[in-house]
C-alpha cells in the first residue's frame, strides 16, 4: 500500500505572478459558503475573536441562488478560475447544500479545481459519497486533536475520534479524482511520539498530509503558541514588501460581500458586493486596480488593514519584491487609461 507524501496542501506548481500581472480573471476564489464554526480552537480568529473593538464578528450561511449567481458570473472572464475554494473561515459542512455547490461549480465548466477545508466533524459516508460524486477535486481534513478528550480541550468539541478517523478512512478509498490531504497544528502533537502517531493513523487514508505550524496570519489577532521566525510550513520567514493576495485573489462572505483576501476574517476591507454587482465588475474597479497599484508601490502598509496584517511574513508562498518594479512598470503602462484615485 502506498503512504502518504508528507507535503504541505499548496500547490507546488504555481504560476509565477511577475511574469502575468495583471490578471484579467482572478486565479483564486474563495467562497465562505458558512461562516460560523462548531469548533472553538483558541488558535483560530473565527472563535477567540468575536468582536472587533465594537463591532460585532457577523456569521452566516450563504444562500444557494447567491452562490448559483457567483458562479455565473464567472464566464464574463477570458477565462476559468483556477482554484474554486469553498472554505475559508466557517465549517463548511455547516451548509446542507454544499454537495449541490460542487456540483453546480463543476457542471458550470467556468472552473478548474473546486477544494474545500472541514474539521470533518459532520462528515458521514453519505456526504462523502455526495461530495465526491458532485466532481470535487481537493480536500483537507483539518485534525484537531488525537483523541476525544484532547478535542474537548483543544477544540472545545464532544466529538468521536475514531468515528473521525473513519470517516476519513471511507472519503479516501472512496475518493475516485479527489485529492486527500490531512493536515494538523503543531501545538496538537507537541511531542515526537505524537507526530508519529499522527503519521501511523493517517498514512493510509490520504495522499498527502502535514504537520502546519501555529503563527499569527491574521490582523487583531495573536494566536497562543504561534512560532516566530517560520512560516505556517516550518520554513525560515523571508518578510516581503508586496503581499501578493490582491494580484491573484477575491474572496466573497456569505452576505455576497467580497474582500481583498480570505485574511480579512472580520470583513474590513469591503471591495464589492455580488448582490449588486458582477465578479467582473468588482475584480476591474478602481478599488482593486488602487489596491494593487499601492502595493506594487512599496506601500501596503497605508492601507489599515495591511499595515496590521502578519501574512506576507507568515503566510505568504509567493514572492515577486525583485521583480516589483518591472511589474508596477508593466501594470501602469497596461492601465494607461485608468485615472488613478
Amino acid at each position: 500500500m502506498t503512504m502518504a507524501e508528507k507535503t504541505p496542501r499548496y500547490e507546488k506548481k504555481r504560476v509565477k505572478l511577475q511574469d502575468c500581472i495583471p490578471l484579467k480573471t482572478p486565479i483564486a476564489l474563495h467562497i465562505d459558503v458558512c461562516s460560523a464554526c462548531n469548533f472553538q480552537c483558541e488558535f483560530c480568529a473565527n472563535h477567540s475573536m468575536a468582536y472587533n473593538g465594537e463591532k460585532p464578528r457577523k456569521y452566516g450561511t450563504m444562500e444557494y441562488d447567491l452562490f448559483t449567481k457567483i458562479i455565473d458570473d464567472i464566464s464574463e472572464f477570458e477565462s476559468n478560475i483556477h482554484s474554486l475554494r469553498l472554505y475559508n473561515v466557517g465549517e463548511p459542512l455547516l451548509n446542507k447544500k454544499l454537495p449541490n455547490m460542487v456540483g453546480y461549480a463543476k457542471q458550470s465548466g467556468h472552473v478548474n479545481i473546486i477544494d474545500t477545508t472541514t474539521n470533518c466533524s459532520l462528515l458521514t459516508p453519505e456526504i462523502s459519497l455526495a461530495l465526491i460524486d458532485a466532481g470535487l477535486n481537493k480536500i483537507c481534513f483539518s485534525i484537531e486533536a488525537l483523541s476525544s478528550q484532547e478535542y474537548l480541550r483543544i477544540a472545545g468539541a464532544k466529538v468521536d475520534f475514531n468515528k473521525i478517523v473513519n470517516n476519513i478512512g471511507f472519503f479516501f478509498e472512496h475518493s475516485k479524482q479527489c485529492q486527500v490531504h490531512v493536515k494538523i497544528m503543531d501545538v496538537s502533537v507537541p511531542t515526537d511520539d505524537d507526530k508519529q502517531k499522527f503519521y501511523k493513523l493517517f498514512e493510509d487514508k490520504c495522499h498527502t498530509m502535514w504537520i502546519d505550524s501555529v503563527v499569527n496570519v491574521w490582523p487583531d489577532f495573536d494566536a497562543p503558541g504561534a512560532l516566530n521566525g517560520k512560516n505556517m510550513y516550518n520554513e525560515i520567514v523571508v518578510p516581503l514588501l508586496v503581499c501578493t493576495q490582491p494580484f491573484y485573489n477575491l474572496s466573497v462572505n456569505p452576505d455576497g460581500t467580497v474582500t481583498h483576501c480570505d485574511l480579512d476574517w472580520n470583513n474590513e476591507f469591503i471591495v464589492g458586493d455580488l448582490t449588486r454587482q458582477t465578479l467582473k465588475e468588482i475584480w476591474d474597479s478602481d478599488t482593486v486596480y488602487n489596491t494593487q497599484l499601492i502595493h506594487l508601490k512599496g506601500e501596503r502598509k497605508t492601507i489599515e488593514i495591511c499595515r496590521k496584517c502578519p501574512w506576507p511574513d507568515n503566510g505568504c508562498i509567493d514572492n515577486f519584491d525583485e521583480h516589483r518594479e518591472t511589474v508596477l512598470k508593466r501594470f501602469v503602462d497596461l492601465n494607461a487609461s485608468r485615472v488613478s484615485r
